[in-house]
């Protein structure tokens, strides 16, 4: 039974870092060799208490203390000091299925895979009964990278990875990306991996945060992600993978430019500069499919009641 190192980033993790290390700590119930890594960013909150609290009851956890870097940065730190043959991060305000390391490991190991991932809960409330069983599919060379946009999409959490090949490519979250960093992680770890491979049951609850990045429209923050997709673009150029991410990007740039109208009063150049940006993306339409068209059409046309669905949960 290999090791696997469960790595969490933490910073005022208090409302629901309770919760999260219950369902990393029951997993020994399906997999013993565990071991816990705790990044405390620098919380100014309790959750520096939360964490001793565990760990003097469990022996499995290790902790550190760190000045606030951000999320990356506390990632790439467990990273560095894990030990385990496989490296499973899980994000502090977020829970896992009681099998879910067990269902991982076996896949990993059952198809000679680089990277195994489980289907995700995406809500704002934890329900256990969101959890379910489902099926198994393997996914080859550049197929594996074009499911980053697929069936297992770009999150860290839901995966588990091989940490001889991260620490041999000298593979980290980038630090300077606020947002996706890591879709790009996944990215550029999929350039060493011939074979992943993808539990359909959702064993992995992802929960939506209203005050993140992510969710507030008008936080500037949210636009490096247009940095961080020019990045992937250029990661993947001259490769089968290289339509899908430049297609999601353009998908990506709807969105952008629905936010940045709502901050042009305050930031008129940033309008601008996301409408040059779709011009110079839009021969990129050509490889669209119909559905594509459509979805596009109505993210351009109609963005706000297309946001309000797609923030229903939040």
């Amino acid at each position: 039974m290999e090791k696997v190192s469960i790595i969490i980033p933490a910073y005022n993790a208090e409302k629901y870092l309770e919760q999260c290390l219950d369902s990393v700590c029951e997993q020994t119930q399906t997999y013993k060799n565990i071991e816990i890594l705790i990044v405390n960013d620098g919380s100014t909150d309790s959750t520096g208490k939360i964490i001793e609290k565990y760990a003097s009851k469990d022996s499995r956890i290790q902790f550190f203390h760190n000045e606030n870097h951000g999320v990356s940065y506390s990632r790439n730190y467990a990273i560095e000091h894990s030990t385990g043959t496989y490296i499973a991060p899980v994000d502090s305000d977020d829970i896992i299925a009681p099998g879910y390391i067990e269902i991982l490991v076996q896949m990993i190991e059952k198809y000679h895979a680089e990277m195994a991932a489980t289907g995700v809960v995406k809500e704002k409330d934890y329900n256990p009964t969101d959890f379910s069983k489902g099926v198994t599919e393997v996914f080859k060379g550049d197929q594996a990278t074009a499911q980053l946009w697929g069936k297992y999409e770009g999150f860290f959490g839901g995966k588990i990875y091989l940490a001889n090949l991260i620490k041999q490519h000298s593979l980290r979250m980038n630090e300077k990306a606020a947002i996706c960093e890591d879709l790009l992680f996944n990215v550029e770890y999929m350039k060493y991996c011939d074979t992943a491979v993808f539990y359909s049951g959702k064993q992995y609850f992802y929960r939506q945060v209203s005050n993140s990045a992510t969710y507030n429209l008008k936080n500037l923050k949210w636009f490096s992600v247009l940095k961080t997709y020019r990045v992937i673009m250029e990661e993947l150029k001259d490769t089968p993978s290289y339509n899908t991410a430049a297609n999601a990007y353009l998908m990506t740039l709807t969105e952008a430019r629905y936010r940045a109208h709502l901050l042009k009063k305050e930031h008129p150049e940033l309008e601008r500069k996301v409408n040059r940006e779709l011009k110079r993306m839009s021969p990129q339409m050509k490889n669209f499919s119909g559905k594509e068209k459509i979805k596009f059409f109505l993210s351009m046309y109609f963005a706000a009641p297309v946001m309000a669905y797609h923030r229903r949960k939040v």
